[in-house]
């Protein structure tokens, strides 16, 4: 962890800075996963807002001891909060197209399934490919004014 690396250093604007990417990042990657990988994230978002109120408080003293409210001030006033969170999404979207494109088995029931032969390998692969494009037209009509 770089950011760690540059508090212990005493590059405290540089620590701040990694942090609070950080804490876009996981907390965007967070709202995806299941109940355990969520509770992992949170787990890691837990020590990154430690990490941050350190350095607040080593940059700005007592002004910034006021712990959420100046971490939730900081990652909603980041300038490159909206950037990340797309790529975060594009990397997410991405990985899930290839991942579609190399199916060897389908998840059914809590049963995995090989999918044996190549024409039903290239159904799935048009039917996750059909339900990819609907989450990814959700997740962009439902961030758009007046939904």
């Amino acid at each position: 962890m770089q950011a760690v690396f540059q508090i212990e250093s005493r590059d405290f604007e540089g620590g701040l800075d990694n942090l609070l990417k950080s804490k876009i990042i996981y907390t965007k990657i967070s709202e995806t996963k299941d109940t355990l990988e969520e509770v992992i994230y949170k787990e890691k978002l837990s020590q990154l807002d430690t990490l941050i109120r350190q350095c607040a408080f080593k940059l700005r003293g007592s002004e910034g001891a006021d712990g959420d409210r100046v971490i939730t001030d900081m990652v909603s006033g980041y300038p490159g909060k909206k950037k990340l969170e797309e790529q975060v999404v594009q990397v997410k979207q991405q990985t899930q197209r290839e991942k579609i494109e190399n199916i060897e088995e389908i998840s059914y029931n809590n049963k995995i399934i090989p999918l044996k032969t190549e024409k039903l390998k290239q159904v799935f692969k048009r039917v996750e490919s059909h339900m990819q494009d609907i989450q990814e037209y959700q997740s962009t009509t439902a961030f758009e004014p007046g939904q």
